[in-house]
């Protein structure tokens, strides 16, 4: 065996992922059991928490193309939301461009921190009517539109290409009836008024965008 897996016996799924995670571990991956779980099911068509039960499962030329692309990517720098051009947040799926960052898992906490709110200010049932601004994929808003049935979202953002990612994705989650994308610069777009406003601002260092 060539390229990257030189001298790796890959019998079946389970020695596939191993060896993936063990280059993922050697190039000092920070999240690199999780990487190599998610890709290795990606490429097997399987959602990663399925992965354990495929374990004996052998390998086709296929999946070790594609897996080897993969993992090369990987090892470049590429993040996993890139490479699969899809992102998990808040148990929920969402489509990424190249006009928007990937959801953070860590972006979680502003969404459980707002849904403490809502449970001490009426409730999840309540009507809210609610502004998330610099929407990206819409992680955030659609996030609280699937824990508040009955609030609506205004979402701004100045990308256009943004804001169709994120139309797509609320459409993709079932949301789209409750998610009104708007292109704006920050509160610019807005007026009238709004229980809350959310946001998560881009926070990445101007001279480090490029790379």
């Amino acid at each position: 065996m060539s390229g990257i897996f030189e001298n790796v016996e890959l019998r079946n799924v389970q020695a596939l992922y191993l060896a993936v995670r063990s280059l993922f571990r050697d190039a000092g991956l920070a999240e690199a059991d999780l990487d190599a779980r998610v890709l290795t099911a990606e490429a097997l068509g399987i959602e990663p928490r399925n992965l354990v039960l495929e374990y004996d499962r052998e390998i086709s030329t296929e999946v070790l193309t594609v897996i080897t692309r993969y993992a090369e990517e990987r090892l470049a720098g590429k993040p996993v939301g890139r490479i699969l051009g899809k992102r998990e947040f808040w148990g929920l799926e969402f489509s990424l461009s190249q006009a928007t960052l990937e959801p953070r898992p860590d972006t979680e906490t502003l969404v459980e921190a707002t849904l403490a709110f809502c449970q001490t200010n009426g409730g999840f049932d309540k009507p809210w009517v609610f502004a998330d601004i610099g929407t990206g994929t819409g992680a955030i808003a659609i996030a609280l539109l699937s824990e508040l049935p009955n609030a609506i979202c205004v979402a701004v953002d100045i990308s256009e290409e943004a804001l169709e990612t994120a139309r797509q994705n609320a459409a993709n989650n079932g949301f789209k009836s409750r998610f009104i994308p708007v292109r704006g610069s920050y509160l610019d777009a807005l007026n009238g008024t709004f229980d809350f406003v959310v946001s998560n601002p881009p926070y990445i260092r101007s001279a480090v965008i490029e790379g």
